[in-house]
């Protein structure tokens, strides 16, 4: 059985294998839940190939687990965002392999001045060896710190967010080619190669916001990549009234998604009708025309599962070490508390509770 990720509208992430996709509901069969009916007006894009082993970390998860700087601190974990508002570092621990897929959404009040620090040879420390991606109004820096060489400038882009106070960012490092590709908001901006060498860096990324205005970061998802750029274009937003199939040779097909099943997609084309193994397709992104998002409610929780996904909905009871709930994404549901590495109550406020 393949694992599939469905990523929703409000960010939840559900892990389950595509049992069947038709106009009114996808249903996915899951290990914590059973078979949920999702709406499809409520999914954002499908990564059909997913494998548990894959993700290295997804959050920003529980502040305990994150360091940050003694002397500045200021990063709270608010709603689903990592958030501050001082100049100061935040890091966490990830054990990497030598290709890695870093991505993450920043938010910012005014400008976006920010260091994202990543294959450090120690997470709480720029000192030692790692690379940081600096990310400011009009300009995107890459540096390397080096141990043995110094530090020096790996590349630069001049860049304008053009007023925007929102990105996504995705990198893809390839320790043994010694390449790194940055993309912004599903689309490549720049690829550099740092001939010096990659050290010895794989324990941790960190976080540094240089101003004192609010920095935001949620949906850091940190997997191993297979080398290939196609994962990067999941950002990437369908033609009006389209969705898009991005395959793992890297091709690329626009049509209307007709169904889905545990075999393949059958999708509408303007050259005709084609069914595609699910095995060939690296992410399914659906059209936003009628994409609509679950409306918050009083009681709802958020439940962070042990392989790194992500289900929220409003709590109606509890018994016999399970909860039972509703969703406007899937409507009933009953939830194993195993099944939770974290749970999360009065999510939409500041003073929530954390369950480990």
């Amino acid at each position: 059985q393949i694992l599939s990720l469905v990523h929703l509208s409000n960010k939840d992430v559900l892990p389950g294998q595509l049992i069947s996709m038709s106009p009114s509901k996808l249903v996915l069969k899951t290990g914590f839940s059973g078979e949920l009916a999702i709406q499809p007006v409520m999914i954002e894009h499908i990564w059909p190939n997913e494998g548990e082993a894959q993700w290295l970390f997804s959050g920003p998860a529980a502040m305990a687990d994150w360091s940050q700087a003694t002397s500045t601190g200021g990063w709270s974990i608010n709603g689903n965002a990592l958030t501050t508002e001082k100049n100061g570092w935040v890091a966490h621990h990830v054990e990497l392999p030598s290709k890695v897929n870093y991505a993450f959404t920043a938010e910012w009040a005014v400008d976006p001045r920010f260091l994202f620090a990543f294959n450090m040879a120690d997470e709480k420390t720029t000192q030692k060896d790692c690379f940081w991606l600096s990310v400011s109004r009009s300009n995107i820096y890459l540096y390397r710190l080096s141990t043995v060489t110094g530090g020096r400038r790996v590349g630069f882009i001049p860049y304008s967010f053009n007023g925007k106070k929102r990105a996504n960012f995705q990198l893809l490092v390839d320790s043994d080619h010694e390449q790194i590709h940055v993309y912004i908001d599903g689309k490549q901006v720049a690829s550099w190669e740092d001939p010096g060498g990659f050290g010895d860096g794989s324990t941790g990324i960190q976080i540094n916001n240089q101003i004192t205005q609010k920095l935001s970061i949620t949906d850091i998802h940190i997997k191993k990549w297979n080398g290939s750029p196609t994962s990067a274009s999941a950002q990437e937003a369908p033609p009006q009234g389209s969705d898009i199939l991005h395959l793992a040779n890297d091709d690329k097909i626009v049509g209307q998604i007709q169904a889905i099943g545990p075999k393949g997609v059958t999708l509408k084309a303007d050259f005709g009708s084609m069914e595609i193994p699910l095995s060939r397709i690296a992410d399914i992104t659906l059209s936003s025309t009628k994409r609509a998002r679950a409306r918050r409610n009083k009681g709802d929780i958020e439940c962070f599962l042990r392989n790194g996904g992500r289900v929220t909905f409003k709590l109606s009871g509890y018994a016999t070490g399970t909860f039972s709930g509703t969703s406007e994404n899937f409507g009933s549901i009953t939830f194993p508390l195993p099944a939770a590495r974290r749970i999360k109550l009065n999510i939409y406020d500041p003073r929530q509770t954390s369950v480990e």
